[in-house]
């Protein structure tokens, strides 16, 4: 049916859309160093994100883990030269995402993206979204086949 496809295709747009705007960040670990960031995150926030080591003597890092306001590790990763995480907050308070690096100094680039359930569209935002773009496109069609008058410039 038409509504399934255009439902995945609004659905496969916001998608992109919402990825596109992650933040990205590049940082230098030096060689026997543990680098840490912080970040408030309030309880029930989706946490995706992913991680790659591009440049340094070897091409991984010794550990990568994600830690919760109370201590507890919920992703941990050992001698990879990437990683991707996904989950959701059970706890509000400050996250800890740390890099450590018993080699030589490396170059880490990372992301993570949080998105609250406040801010997913249902499918009746997408549904809503695709009937104003169908009655958008249909609007440009129609003034692009009416003849086009040239105004000349009086100044």
């Amino acid at each position: 049916p038409p509504a399934q496809s255009h439902h995945e295709i609004y659905t496969a747009f916001l998608l992109l859309a919402w990825f596109g705007l992650a933040a990205t960040y590049t940082v230098i670990v030096d060689a026997g160093a543990e680098d840490c960031y912080f970040e408030h995150v309030d309880v029930g926030v989706s946490v995706v994100g992913t991680f790659q080591v591009v440049g340094g003597d070897t091409l991984d890092i010794n550990s990568a883990t994600f830690t919760g306001p109370s201590g507890k590790v919920i992703y941990s990763s050992e001698r990879e030269m990437q990683g991707r995480f996904s989950f959701e907050t059970e706890e509000s308070g400050e996250y800890k995402f740390c890099f450590q690096n018993t080699g030589g100094e490396k170059m880490v680039s990372f992301q993570f993206q949080l998105v609250s359930h406040a801010e997913i569209a249902t499918t009746e935002h997408i549904v809503t979204l695709g009937q104003s773009l169908v009655q958008l496109s249909e609007l440009f069609v129609k003034e692009n086949k009416e003849p086009k008058r040239l105004i000349k410039n009086t100044c």
